[in-house]
């Protein structure tokens, strides 16, 4: 088989997102406006530069809109360091608590994903997922690339047990009070909408309209009468981004 000459293939050389006049809001905005360079699937920008309840700022909250799981992006030029690891699992905790029932995933975009990193992530990776991302400039002939890289995609998902089906005997035997307040709220609810299932797990149940879980009952054992459930609403789109 014919090989070419070696001159006829582009020589190509990697600079810095600073080498080649850009900064860290250039790369931020390019990755809200095509999420999907990361690689990551087909993603939505959600919002950028988020506020956290902690202070500073989230720098894109992404989300996959075919199963709302969310990713929280953190963007450094230069090596990832300490501060930036940090951050970003802070800032995957904060999402995590104000979407608790979505799955987020921890995102860190630097254009070196150092040894430090692949070590944070092996000492977290039961507990959090977290994928570190390299971002470079290459430069082949006059011609610049934004070219992304995944370097580190680390969870492992602890091994459980097998869980049983929780359903309306384990409610109740283990939260009859529950049980009575989520089939008041569905006998109010049927009367609008029609059909309105109970889904059972093992300490809360939801209530699902048009598809959508709207209530949740969470059973509180060995309480007063008038304590014996704890109920959540999600009402229109309060429960989306």
């Amino acid at each position: 088989m014919a090989t070419l000459p070696m001159n006829d293939l582009p020589i190509t050389r990697t600079r810095t997102i600073r080498e080649s006049g850009k900064n860290e809001f250039w790369l931020r905005d390019r990755i809200y406006d095509q999420p999907i360079i990361l690689g990551l699937g087909n993603l939505q920008a959600v919002i950028k530069e988020r506020a956290q309840p902690q202070g500073g700022r989230l720098d894109l909250l992404l989300k996959n809109p075919d199963d709302t799981s969310m990713y929280e992006v953190e963007i450094q030029l230069g090596a990832t360091d300490e501060s930036h690891i940090i951050r970003t699992i802070e800032y995957w905790e904060s999402e995590k608590r104000r979407w608790p029932r979505r799955s987020h995933t921890a995102v860190l975009v630097a254009e070196t994903i150092t040894n430090r990193f692949f070590n944070a992530v092996s000492l977290l990776s039961q507990a959090i997922p977290i994928i570190g991302i390299q971002a470079n400039i290459v430069q082949v002939g006059d011609t610049e690339a934004l070219h992304f890289t995944k370097i580190i995609d680390s969870y492992e998902e602890p091994e459980e047990p097998p869980s049983k089906p929780y359903d309306e005997p384990h409610w109740e035997k283990e939260f009859p009070g529950g049980l009575k307040c989520a089939r008041w709220y569905r006998e109010l609810l049927q009367r609008l909408y029609g059909e309105v299932p109970i889904k059972y797990f093992e300490s809360y149940l939801s209530l699902t309209v048009a598809g959508t879980a709207r209530v949740w009952v969470n059973g509180r054992k060995n309480k007063p009468r008038h304590q014996n459930s704890w109920v959540n609403f999600g009402v229109g789109r309060s429960d989306r981004v």
